[in-house]
């Protein structure tokens, strides 16, 4: 189902006239700034943003990396150089980046400390030139710049996993705590609870997601709140100390609850069914729904319509846009489709990643749009990405779902327990597994109407678009004219 987020759609729902009007008129000189960097799931949503908002009449420029200025472009946005491609092609070559346990490390220190600084700087610079700034929570210079000169800034968040709360806690993934180590007492300490937990949870890529139940004893819950607060200071504190002690200002503890989010906005771009909000949430939250490319992604491709055309739904079979080394992944695949009798669809980019000689029940495409592909699938197997699960959703389809690492553990978590998909960790994607998860997926009754169930309420939620229609109102506030002063 793809959406036209039009200027119409967006000022035709019942009761909207009056309050679309006037933000629509005003926001025609308004000049906004958006910052985002990360994969293709981090950056999409604010793509989809910039797109909804140009037709609104708004002047966006974007801050991201440059492989993805071309679709910038595309969407009406001026694009804003940050660093070179480079960056994000040698993280995504790692094979530590996509390690359930190393992967998280491999993140904080070759994409997210390496941005503090240029983030920092630009909006320091330009901020106060812009009506609103509109920053991914991964971009750390953001918070930096706005304690050294304020402005009008707003924490765009696509990921539950960063808003901690007791009463419901999200799901971790795992983390290497001897690699955070400084000095040698540290890391010593810090290896024998790498030891501990792999002997308490499992090996991480048997038991890539740690899960605190919200039913636990409220102490636990307080513990492992702790525990993942002091792994945020460890991560990432020095980096943003580091550029905070370069402006004059002192350091911050508890980064996860202090140096992420603006002090004044904070948009969440999830639906409150995926992520309910939480009383211990920070109260400035607006939690809204996933954003949709819409007509701005690709067509699919002939080969790929032709072999849509020529039998059963397939098995869509995708582990992130920029991963690499999937080899045994697709292989075990291939292995499954053939054992159940199945047509497949395998998603990568990575030409290595596919078993030679493939099979004609097996298609191999580098990149398809995932609405229309998914529309035409019987089940999709994926990383839980947030964007592949925002896709899966719409399209209304079951999910099996193989997290590694980042916000992949509690994406997956959340679907499950909406009952739309099932989990399978990356050290259990065997045949024998996948099969009978597969099949219990394709054969559930609950599942289907679960899928149906969310698909209609996600339709209904992005016809009306409410990040843009909050983001609207903040332009056309008095509160978005104070952030000035």
């Amino acid at each position: 189902m793809e959406h036209d987020h039009s200027a119409d759609a967006l000022s035709q729902g019942h009761g909207r006239d009056a309050m679309h009007q006037p933000a629509r008129r005003e926001c025609k000189e308004n000049r906004l700034l958006m910052v985002a960097y990360g994969t293709h799931g981090d950056v999409y949503p604010f793509i989809a943003l910039a797109k909804a908002l140009r037709q609104e009449g708004c002047h966006i420029a974007f801050a991201t990396l440059p492989q993805y200025r071309p679709l910038v472009e595309t969407v009406g946005a001026s694009f804003v150089e940050m660093v070179p491609d480079s960056l994000l092609a040698s993280y995504c070559a790692s094979t530590a980046a996509w390690s359930a346990q190393d992967g998280l490390n491999t993140f904080f220190d070759d994409v997210l400390s390496p941005l503090v600084r240029p983030v920092c700087d630009l909006l320091v610079r330009t901020g106060n030139e812009y009506r609103l700034v509109l920053a991914s929570v991964l971009a750390l210079g953001a918070r930096i710049a706005y304690d050294v000169k304020p402005f009008s800034l707003v924490t765009v968040c696509p990921y539950p996993v960063f808003f901690q709360s007791i009463q419901l806690p999200p799901v971790q993934p795992r983390v290497r705590l001897g690699a955070l180590a400084v000095g040698a007492v540290q890391r010593t300490m810090l290896r024998g609870l790498d030891v501990l937990t792999n002997a308490l949870v499992g090996p991480p890529e048997r038991a890539s997601r740690l899960v605190i139940s919200p039913a636990a004893s409220l102490w636990k819950r307080r513990l492992a709140q702790r525990i993942v607060l002091a792994v945020g200071d460890a991560a990432l504190g020095p980096a943003i100390n580091a550029v905070r002690a370069e402006h004059g200002l002192p350091p911050v503890r508890r980064v996860l609850d202090r140096a992420l989010f603006s002090p004044r906005n904070i948009l969440a771009l999830f639906p409150e069914w995926f992520a309910p909000p939480q009383a211990d949430w920070p109260s400035h939250t607006v939690v809204s729904s996933f954003q949709d490319l819409g007509d701005a992604r690709q067509a699919p491709s002939p080969a790929l319509c032709e072999f849509l055309s020529r039998g059963d739904k397939p098995v869509v079979f995708t582990f992130g846009s920029c991963k690499q080394h999937n080899a045994s992944l697709f292989a075990t695949a291939a292995a499954v489709l053939l054992r159940l009798n199945k047509r497949g669809v395998f998603v990568t980019r990575n030409a290595a990643d596919i078993p030679a000689r493939l099979p004609d029940f097996i298609f191999h495409a580098t990149f398809e749009p995932f609405p229309y592909l998914f529309r035409h699938a019987a089940l999709v197997v994926h990383h839980a990405g947030v964007g592949t699960c925002a896709d899966a959703l719409r399209a209304g389809v079951p999910q099996l779902l193989v997290p590694f690492t980042y916000d992949q553990p509690d994406n997956a978590t959340r679907l499950q327990r909406l009952g739309v998909g099932k989990i399978v960790a990356p050290g259990l994607f065997t045949e024998e597994v996948v099969a009978e998860r597969m099949q219990s997926l394709l054969q559930s009754a609950h599942v289907r109407q679960s899928c149906a169930r969310y698909a209609g309420l996600l339709d209904r939620q992005e016809a009306e678009n409410p990040a843009v229609r909050q983001i609207l109102q903040w332009l056309a506030s008095e509160q978005a004219s104070d952030f000035q002063k």
